[in-house]
């Protein structure tokens, strides 16, 4: 595994300029721009520090698809692989985490490209609030 290459592509990734890294990680643009060339090596909580700016799980820095080959199926490896190249992505899911379940469910049917216009009607999964159903259009309307 390359490192440095690794480094680089989140960063990339995330369009992130080495002086952002800098500002963002506090870290000086040189020393960066050397984990980069593999010229150094950066301390676990130097990528630690990293992965928090790239906003991706530090285990992500060192996974390769080699490696998951092993332990997961191939579609969870594309799906990690497509969250792993956006670290936005990573960023939308923990946010939903820390949803509660109501508004989990109404972002979910938000989103469904079947769902409704985006208004919030307080419906989740169980398909009622309150135990009601959701209104019916009348027949002929």
């Amino acid at each position: 595994m390359d490192l440095g290459k690794r480094l680089r592509e989140l960063r990339e990734r995330r369009g992130f300029s080495i002086y952002e890294v800098e500002r963002r990680a506090r870290l000086h643009f040189s020393t960066i721009s050397k984990y980069e060339r593999n010229e150094r090596q950066p301390s676990i909580d130097v990528l630690q520090e990293l992965a928090e700016v790239y906003g991706v799980p530090l285990a992500s820095i060192f996974a390769e698809r080699a490696d998951l080959q092993e332990f997961l199926p191939e579609e969870e490896i594309e799906w990690l692989s497509w969250l792993r190249a956006d670290g936005r992505l990573v960023e939308l899911l923990e946010l939903a985490r820390s949803l509660p379940e109501q508004r989990l469910e109404a972002l979910l049917v938000f989103l469904r490209p079947d769902g409704p216009s985006g208004r919030d009607t307080g419906y989740g999964r169980r398909g009622a609030r309150g135990g009601r159903r959701p209104p019916q259009p009348e027949p002929g309307t």
